[in-house]
């Protein structure tokens, strides 16, 4: 998305820069100057449309700090009007009597504006005020660049609207307008609070649109594309982030699906769209789909959004009806009011799901899905049953609060706990990497590999995995604390820490280091490690974490200060099994795992010795 946008706003800029050093033509504006300017810099006009009616195409307009209260008109003019000192300093305020800015046919440039007090213009086939802050009509290439656009009004795109046209947005602040800027917000039926892109090809990139408000769609974007955007507090009946949009890269968060007269509203992110690698963060609707509804969501975080039935069951804390790729449904909720009618699906309900986490979702019946086809998924931590009514195929499903699949789901190769009836299907820990830390790719001997449906094959070629993350030996695991394996304070109180650092790559010879600090100073220690399990096993104070066979590498001191906990040591793992051919495990393959910690001399406890905490990583190519 950044490129099909980048490369011609580039262009855009050029053609204009270009056509300006042709012309030689710049007109200057003051607001403080005397009226009767000729537009040179040393005698400017007083308004900026005395530039523009100026100017003629390829010519700039510079601007001067101040505010101008007027609306402006670039008169289908291919011209670049610019502020100087930026939106802050330099301000064009309207009378509510139009677009403060309108922007038609050509490849106008406005930059560095603050645009307000606007309240949109009328469109041939519209027949409604569209663009109350800046309008942008039948342009060929418009760009508006370092702008804000804030407190205007119009039933169409308040901040914005962009009707049979093309152009880019970027660097821009779109704020507070719709709702209550308009004195009859509540009686008019308004689309696009922050911008509106109408059988229009629009982007907007590297921007901020919040706290806008309509009475229907779209409270922060309405049919725009959207790239590396946060879309936040913006309030709508239905989509109240963004409606009918593309984005890409973008944050759409805190906004709040409500509706002027108290009836039912929907997705509080987002409705009707497509999504890639967003995040959809503590968004909120009155009755259904907390986060998004009717949606595409690639790569894509929905996490901590709500809905509160209140008009019959509600539907989908996080999604409803939407399709997911490759993404994490977290903390979601759908419960209902005292009294109040019941929430579904608290993850996502309906809709289809392909290798998608949901986790620590809740609702009143389906606490994670309801209704949803998930295929190679990992539904974990639900507060209420895993999944109901859901057809369930190459997936994980346990450790639910309520329960893990209901009767009335269809399941096969999958993993249930507590077992499940169907073709395929197993009750087994799954092993996955690091379930505490969220991470829920597969352990090299996990019962799930190679386990789901035999028809269906993972990218490296084999027969298809359990869960939302294929097995891959050529994949880089970071290194996690072996769980259940605390340190324990040594014997004076010290608490080591263990962290890996670096890469795991076997291509390496150095730069992969186990770094424990905090351990008792000027003590022997050591690197213990193994290839085989992990174990919970008391050992002085502590616990050891490493089950055998071990490899113990050669002892060196702590450093530090004798009686404090300054101590700590760094071991380079790829300098040593590339360095020592004989050592447990090497050659490592990719895929190998291994478990280690450190082990320090603790004259003073009962082992005479202690241990750090534990560390698991996973050889990669």
């Amino acid at each position: 998305m950044a490129r099909s946008f980048l490369r011609p706003l580039g262009l855009a800029l050029a053609f204009v820069g270009s056509s300006s050093l042709a012309a030689a033509d710049t007109w200057w504006v003051d607001a403080s100057a005397p009226w009767g300017g000729d537009g040179s810099s040393a005698s400017p006009f007083r308004t900026v449309q005395q530039g523009i009616d100026a100017a003629a195409h390829g010519d700039e307009v510079r601007v001067h700090p101040g505010t101008y209260f007027e609306s402006i008109d670039f008169e289908s003019k291919s011209i670049a009007v610019l502020g100087l000192a930026g939106p802050e300093s330099t301000k064009l305020r309207g009378a509510q009597d139009g677009p403060v800015a309108h922007l038609r046919a050509g490849s106008p440039v406005l930059d560095g504006f603050t645009l307000e007090n606007g309240s949109g213009g009328f469109v041939p086939g519209l027949w409604v005020p569209c663009g109350g802050g800046i309008l942008i009509e039948g342009s060929g290439y418009a760009v508006v660049a370092n702008c804000i656009v804030r407190g205007n009004y119009a039933a169409r795109g308040d901040g914005v609207a962009a009707v049979n046209a093309v152009g880019v947005m970027h660097s821009s602040l779109i704020e507070s307008n719709g709702g209550y800027a308009d004195p009859s917000f509540c009686n008019v039926e308004d689309w696009g609070g922050g911008v509106l892109g109408h059988s229009s090809q629009f982007w907007v990139a590297y921007s901020t649109i919040r706290e806008n408000r309509t009475t229907t769609y779209g409270g922060g974007a309405l049919g725009v594309s959207l790239d590396h955007c946060t879309i936040e507090r913006n309030t709508s009946a239905y989509g109240a982030g963004i409606s009918g949009c593309y984005a890409v890269d973008c944050t759409i968060r805190q906004n709040a699906a409500r509706s002027c007269d108290a009836s039912d509203a929907w997705a509080g992110g987002a409705d009707s769209s497509t999504l890639l690698r967003c995040t959809l963060f503590q968004n909120y609707a009155d009755f259904s789909a907390g986060g998004a509804r009717n949606s595409v969501l690639r790569e894509c975080l929905v996490r901590g959004n709500a809905a509160n039935p209140w008009e019959g069951p509600g539907r989908g804390g996080g999604l409803l009806s939407c399709t997911l790729e490759d993404c994490r449904v977290e903390g979601n909720s759908i419960f209902a009011s005292a009294g109040g009618p019941p929430g579904c699906g608290g993850g996502a309900w309906g809709g289809s799901a392909l290798r998608t986490v949901f986790r620590g979702n809740g609702a009143d019946i389906g606490g994670g899905v309801f209704g949803t086809t998930l295929d190679r998924c990992v539904v974990v931590e639900s507060g209420g049953v895993g999944a109901l009514g859901a057809t369930i195929t190459n997936s994980i499903v346990r450790d639910n609060a309520g329960g893990d699949v209901d009767p009335s789901c269809s399941v096969q190769y999958s993993n249930i706990g507590g077992g499940f009836p169907g073709v395929g299907n197993l009750d087994a820990n799954p092993l996955f990497w690091d379930a505490p830390g969220g991470d829920f790719h597969l352990q090299l001997h996990s019962p799930c590999i190679d386990r789901g449906d035999p028809l269906a094959q993972d990218p490296d070629g084999t027969r298809v995995d359990m869960g939302a993350f294929p097995f891959l030996r050529t994949e880089c695991l970071p290194p996690v604390p072996i769980g259940a394996c605390p340190a324990g304070p040594s014997s004076e109180g010290c608490q080591p820490t263990i962290v890996g650092l670096g890469s795991t790559s076997l291509a390496q010879s150095q730069g992969f280091l186990i770094r424990a600090t905090d351990l008792p100073g000027q003590r022997n220690a050591l690197v213990l490690y193994g290839t085989s399990c992990g174990v919970e096993q008391p050992w002085g104070t502590t616990t050891r974490c490493v089950g055998a066979p071990v490899q113990r590498t050669d002892p060196r001191s702590t450093g530090g200060t004798s009686g404090a906990c300054d101590g700590s040591l760094a071991f380079d793992f790829h300098e040593w099994r590339t360095s020592r051919p004989w050592a447990l495990g090497v050659p490592f393959a990719p895929g190998d795992v291994v478990w280690t910690q450190v082990w320090y001399r603790d004259p003073a406890a009962p082992t005479g010795s202690n241990f750090s905490p534990g560390l698991r990583f996973q050889w990669c190519p």
